[in-house]
């Protein structure tokens, strides 16, 4: 009989090769170099030796180029025949054996992401198979012994040998004290070599056991779970998700429960149902910071089925997550924006909570959106998606009254109901001559917390100590050299920042142009609302949560446990304290000027306004006793506010669609915006007005008149990390799509890179 072996391609049709090499097999192989010029696929001769090994998604090493560098690429695709002649052909080198590897299900969205993001495969590749990941280390394994042999049979060779077999002797004491060690304690122990393990193993006195020990990250859950009464309206949401997911074609269901409402415990519920009809669960939150309540959460209903996947890890816990979801050991996975490319099989079902944040957009290449991403994933696996959100994006919430999307509402809060809502107007507060961070109700609030149980959180968007410096005489501002932005106030090093490139000064004392001692700070964060504490309310104990003070890997979890365990009577921070958190004695939120966002050059200002105060307020009063929230701001008539004051979100979404019509933006169409940079700024405005023409000109060509407008004109930051950019930017319906693309398309070919870096985004969530 003679020696065969046999492979599959992609439809699974069978390449059966023979003793003397007639069959010839090949393979589409992606280059793992991210440049455009070699965004191709490669062709290459799989090799006898390893037809067995090499499938598609295979990670393998391939000589590349005139001089035949051995590189690693990824295959895309096996077939009998190749669009070359055979004899110019290189050889695979070999495979990878190694769990990083792209699963072939997910082939078809790395081909989607390409077309739609204008990234290249490699870019689209990496965001499922991390490069860091691939190069860490193997998980570590743990090597137990125990002990085969009676206490009868080591007493017997105890006595014989001991002497001259000392170590070995030493080994078995230990044994029969404790029958089962790790190897590694017995090593510290006894320091035997691996010869006298060996040696006792041979002569059949013990046995080996090697098992896989993961890095688990820190974020163990220490909830206890009681027994939870499901509401009504939970059970109706519970039912209303079950249906749409027993059917055979899938909508995507949003859930607009308000903050408190118990979506958490929803979507546990929905999760463990998905589960228990033999599929596995990704779960997405907007912020790092989220994810230790959420895990913890859902450890106290799943137990050890959960992985955790966010950029803190260490290459190590994030490996070994990786290998836990590929293996199919965790039944859910939990992460922020990247989890969503998680390698998981048998996919039933996506949770994405507080769907609305901007976050869940990447702003580097590819420019995907994980909620974009999460349904191509859920439709190729006929998975349903669930986006959850007490403030729905409007976008999405629009999709659901035009049916598009299953729409379900949570209107009613458990437990002490809505917090009341006290409005500081700060304008009036400062013609009462009271010129502190505190409303005279704020102030009187956070001191009524220290005779109490009471926690309070304070929230200012905007971190550093104040917003800007400059000179009250000559009015000069300190601003970026590598960017068109001014420079914020870090009051701990006394260092000026920038938040946009890390460009870091010391402050001086007198102003650099005029030298007169006028130099003063205007704005305030997070760090100066801090000092304000600790000078107004010395007694109240507090802690910061802000970007400064969360660089550190744990810093989310560590401060969230300290707070959650009564040592800090006040949480500050920046919006990351404003969403997702649950703290049962939390009795006071304080929102400081959270409008100075309106005052921002974007169609989102009103919307991300409304947002950040429901968002605030939803942490008060989640536990028996009622909550109070105030409200600092110097715009209370705008209608973001009221609706945001009156819990109203069905008014706001009325009133914003009004705006946004008036004004031509999303839902009423969509936007295409692409960003010229370069370190000459002729360069940048010469392509961008190209751009604009090309795309013009196409649409003219084709006469569509699905391109709504076309925008050529500096970015409202002007200059960033030393290129000056300019920008076009596209307003287009779903009809015009495909020539939009295409437009893209020819613009990227066009570009001269050497001069002119250029990035597309398709619905972007800033156009700053």
């Amino acid at each position: 009989m003679s020696n065969k072996s046999i492979i599959y391609n992609s439809e699974n049709i069978p390449f059966v090769k023979d003793d003397l090499g007639n069959q010839q097999v090949f393979a589409e192989v992606v280059i793992d170099i991210p440049h455009p010029s070699l965004d191709r696929i490669f062709e290459y001769r799989v090799p006898c030796d390893l037809m067995e090994n090499i499938h598609v998604g295979a990670r393998v090493l391939v000589p590349f180029g005139l001089k035949n560098k051995q590189m690693d690429g990824f295959v895309l695709k096996i077939k009998d025949r190749c669009d070359f002649a055979s004899t110019k052909i290189k050889d695979i080198i070999s495979c990878f054996d190694d769990d990083f590897v792209l699963l072939e299900e997910l082939i078809p969205i790395v081909k989607w992401m390409r077309g739609v993001y204008h990234c290249t495969y490699i870019d689209a590749i990496r965001c499922f198979v991390p490069p860091s990941a691939r190069k860490v280390k193997s998980s570590r394994y743990i090597e137990t012994v125990r002990l085969t042999a009676s206490f009868d049979e080591a007493e017997a060779f105890i006595k014989s040998n001991i002497r001259r077999a000392s170590a070995m002797c030493k080994i078995l004491f230990l044994l029969l004290e404790n029958p089962e060690m790790t190897k590694e304690d017995i090593f510290l122990n006894t320091w035997a070599s691996p010869a006298t393990f060996k040696s006792l193993q041979n002569k059949g006195f013990i046995e080996i056991i090697k098992e896989e020990h993961f890095r688990i990250p820190e974020v163990a859950s220490n909830l206890t779970r009681s027994s939870i009464t499901l509401t009504p309206q939970q059970n109706e949401v519970i039912e209303r998700c079950t249906e749409e997911y027993n059917k055979e074609k899938k909508k995507p269901v949003l859930i607009r429960g308000v903050t408190g409402s118990g979506k958490t415990e929803v979507y546990m519920r929905i999760a463990k149902r998905v589960i228990d009809s033999g599929k596995r669960v990704i779960m997405l939150v907007p912020e790092i910071a989220l994810t230790p309540q959420t895990v913890a959460n859902f450890k106290s209903f799943f137990k050890d089925d959960i992985a955790v996947l966010n950029s803190r890890l260490s290459a190590g816990e994030r490996y070994d997550e990786w290998r836990r979801i590929k293996n199919g050991i965790a039944k859910i996975v939990i992460g922020a924006r990247s989890a969503i490319f998680a390698p998981i099989t048998n996919l039933g079902l996506v949770i994405i909570d507080e769907e609305h944040e901007d976050s869940y957009k990447s702003e580097i290449s590819p420019r995907y959106n994980a909620i974009d991403v999460a349904q191509k994933r859920c439709e190729a696996s006929n998975a349903l998606l669930i986006l959850g959100s007490a403030t729905p994006d409007i976008v999405h919430y629009n999709k659901a009254c035009k049916g598009e999307y299953v729409k379900l509402v949570m209107p009613e809060r458990i437990g002490s109901g809505f917090p009341d809502i006290t409005v500081c107007d700060m304008k009036r507060e400062l013609e009462l001559g009271n010129k502190t961070m505190f409303s005279t109700p704020l102030y009187n609030a956070i001191k009524a917390l220290k005779n109490t149980d009471d926690q309070g959180i304070l929230m200012l968007n905007r971190r550093g100590y104040a917003e800007h410096v400059s000179c009250r005489k000559c009015g000069f501002v300190y601003k970026c050299d590598h960017c068109n932005v001014s420079l914020t106030y870090h009051q701990k090093k006394g260092l000026l920042k920038c938040h946009h490139c890390g460009y870091a000064v010391y402050m001086k004392d007198t102003c650099p142009v005029c030298g007169s001692k006028y130099i003063k700070v205007f704005g305030r964060g997070t760090q100066r609302l801090e000092d304000e504490i600790r000078k107004y309310f010395p007694e109240v104990p507090f802690i910061r949560m802000d970007a400064d003070t969360t660089t550190a890997k744990g810093a989310h979890f560590k401060i969230l446990n300290a707070f959650s365990e009564g040592k800090y009577k006040l949480l500050l921070g920046t919006q990351m304290v404003s969403k997702g958190l649950d703290f049962k004695n939390v009795s006071l939120v304080g929102i400081i000027a959270p409008d100075s966002t309106l005052n921002m050059p974007e169609y989102k200002s009103a919307e991300r306004v409304f947002r950040l105060i429901s968002q605030a307020s939803g942490r008060a009063g989640r536990g028996d006793k009622p909550g109070k929230v105030i409200l600092q701001c110097y715009n209370p008539e705008h209608y973001a506010i009221q609706c945001a004051i009156e819990n109203d979100y069905d008014k706001f979404y009325f009133n914003e669609l009004r705006e946004r019509q008036q004004g031509l933006y999303p839902p009423f169409c969509r936007i295409m915006r692409i960003v010229f940079s370069s370190h000459n700024e002729e360069d940048a405005r010469t392509e961008a007005q190209n751009a604009a023409q090309t795309i013009l000109a196409l649409a003219n060509e084709e006469n569509e008149a699905g391109i709504l407008d076309v925008l050529c004109q500096s970015a409202p930051i002007e200059r960033l990390r030393d290129r000056f950019r300019w920008h076009v930017i596209v307003k287009f319906n779903d009809d015009a799509e495909y020539t939009v693309h295409r437009a893209a398309d020819i613009i990227l070919d066009d570009n001269n890179y050497s001069k002119v870096q250029a990035s597309i985004d398709f619905d972007p969530v800033s156009i700053l």
